[in-house]
């Protein structure tokens, strides 16, 4: 009878908690459709503090962090003109600062020396033409000094050093393209003709002092159809991974450090890089030397907001200190979107931060600042003719963020409830378990002296059938309302942990009940999801599909799908169209 009650209420708990989480989502589901959470990832706004105006509205220019001052350089200003001014941010205002030449849209490398390489730019007002005209900036004097000119008039280049100051640079906009190098004093030199013209590079540096070139815009405008990436020092090869997600096309400045994850020091070159496939979706891809594989990551980039869908088009920059990387983007509602990359953890964590509505000149290549956050000067969308002056400093860092689910206080209460009514049932139960499991070694210890020889194998303490089951319906619902199965490093302690015992528990209750061993009956969640989006979206890509379900590489994929359906997965799928 004791034994009845007591199943009774480790029912009644279990149902009691199932309804409080119920609730809680329900609740959140209902914030995020008035504009709450976003169902891809965590939501939240962005603390934004507009600091004083640049003395030169522009667009087209370089935004840098140089020794604790932001520093803005070149560019176009009103009426879509090039300007040769440049401005530094120091005592909470801008100081204009005059430039050897002007530089609209020009290439632009932080030397290992400290040394800035700005270079090139467009010839005439209007984004007309290219320029030869090179220059140094000295951060520490606050100084330029003209020394040279380009092998061939560039905009829209991108360079990256190697050794010694050299420094390795391709790519043009509306002109011929190849390799070129920079001496590190004053000469340039064509050292490479090119598979592909490119406009907005992506250049990479690898182990053996080598460069890889890679992008999909063209120089003299449009997309490539195939993405083949050009050396330095070898000949030109293709990456799989890259025919279906392809470099996100940028048309800015860009440079190439601002997404390095490595340590040059120990020859470690990896970067991160912003893809996108053919339906749209944008993913995050690492390239570790010349090896190109996608970012796990908790959920997918987001492509829309509550507010409606996100466009990305400036390229992904990392905060090496914390060990962050931001994609930035713009809604239809003119608000800017970031999507935080945690590059550090597997999978990684997403979180999309947004703003207010900001005005429509206001977008840029923003730049990481010392703390974490974002700085983001100038800009412009649509109108180069009337460029932005205005600067916006998005709080990313060490800041508390309040996401709008905390602002809710039905779902987080609810939230507590349950915490707290789970943490006490499942110390009721351990205390309750522990106290039957010594009544029954006790009892076992009797029978086992008055019926057993000696030398008889003595119980394993496992759990009873009917609390087997018990424990079964408790890991079922976990994974159908939870679905942890979705996250490829699930271990059974993960499980054994939510339930707050003993991992082997978990593995014998699901093999006394099921006939499975923990992987397998995790994997056949994974194939029931991977089946449900081949059949609810037809058209979505193979590796796409994996990714999502769970799974934590393609081979694994397809070898458990035919070993669990007995067919292929292109088998599978036109076995349902017949």
């Amino acid at each position: 009878m004791a034994n009845k009650r007591e199943v009774m209420a480790r029912e009644a708990l279990l149902l009691f908690s199932i309804l409080l989480v119920t609730l809680t989502a329900s609740a959140q589901k209902k914030s995020a459709a008035q504009g709450g959470i976003a169902d891809s990832c965590g939501f939240a706004k962005i603390e934004m503090e507009r600091l004083a105006d640049l003395n030169v509205p522009r667009s087209g220019h370089v935004t840098l962090s140089l020794n604790g001052e932001f520093v803005v350089m070149g560019g176009h200003t009103n009426g879509f003109v090039p300007t040769s001014t440049a401005e530094y941010y120091k005592d909470g205002k801008w100081h204009l600062m005059k430039m050897v030449y002007e530089h609209d849209d020009p290439l632009c490398v932080v030397l290992h020396s400290g040394k800035v390489l700005t270079a090139g730019g467009h010839e005439k007002p209007l984004g007309i033409g290219q320029t030869f005209p090179t220059e140094f900036y000295y951060p520490d004097s606050h100084r330029f000094e003209g020394f040279g000119c380009l092998d061939k008039k560039r905009t829209l280049a991108n360079g990256v050093e190697i050794d010694s100051g050299r420094v390795v640079i391709s790519g043009n906009w509306y002109h011929d393209d190849d390799m070129e190098v920079f001496d590190g004093r004053k000469h340039f030199s064509s050292v490479k003709t090119l598979s592909a013209q490119r406009c907005s590079p992506y250049l990479f540096r690898t182990s053996g002092n080598d460069v890889m070139v890679l992008g999909t815009m063209k120089s003299f405008g449009g997309l490539m159809e195939h993405v083949v990436i050009d050396r330095l020092r070898g000949e030109p090869f293709s990456v799989p991974l890259l025919d279906e997600w392809k470099p996100l096309p940028i048309q800015c400045n860009y440079r190439s450090d601002d997404s390095f994850i490595g340590d040059m020091a120990s020859g470690v070159y990896a970067y991160l890089m912003a893809v996108v496939n053919d339906e749209g979706q944008v993913a995050i891809a690492r390239v570790d030397d010349t090896r190109f594989s996608l970012l796990p990551t908790t959920r997918a980039v987001p492509m829309k907001g509550p507010w409606g869908t996100i466009d990305y088009a400036l390229p992904l920059i990392v905060d090496r200190q914390h060990h962050r990387a931001f994609l930035v983007g713009k809604g239809v509602d003119e608000r800017i979107y970031v999507v935080c990359i945690d590059y550090s953890l597997q999978p990684a964590p997403l979180t999309l931060y947004y703003t207010e509505p900001l005005p429509k000149d206001c977008f840029c290549q923003p730049v990481v600042t010392p703390e974490g956050d974002l700085l983001m000067a100038g800009g412009s969308t649509d109108d180069n003719f009337t460029p932005s002056a205005q600067v916006y400093l998005l709080r990313l860092g060490n800041h508390p963020q309040k996401s709008n689910a905390a602002n809710q206080p039905l779902p987080w209460l609810l939230l507590w409830v349950a915490s707290i009514v789970l943490a006490l049932g499942i110390f009721y139960s351990l205390l309750r378990r522990k106290y039957h499991r010594r009544k029954q070694m006790q009892h076992d210890e009797v029978d086992i002296a008055d019926s057993e020889p000696a030398g008889a194998v003595q119980s394993t303490g496992m759990l009873a059938d009917d609390g087997s089951e018990q424990l079964m319906q408790r890991i079922k619902t976990l994974m159908e309302t939870q679905k942890p199965y979705l996250n490829s490093d699930l271990k059974v302690s993960d499980i054994a942990d939510a339930f707050g015992i003993h991992r082997n528990e978990v593995s014998a209750c699901i093999n006394s009940q099921t006939g499975s061993t923990f992987t397998q009956y995790v994997n056949g969640y994974r194939i029931d999801h991977a089946k449900q989006l081949m059949r609810e979206k037809p058209m979505k890509k193979m590796h796409a599909v994996w990714m999502e379900s769970g799974f934590a590489s393609e081979q694994t994929f397809f070898r458990i799908f035919k070993s669990m359906v007995g067919m292929t997965p292109k088998e599978w799928i036109s076995s349902q169209n017949d």
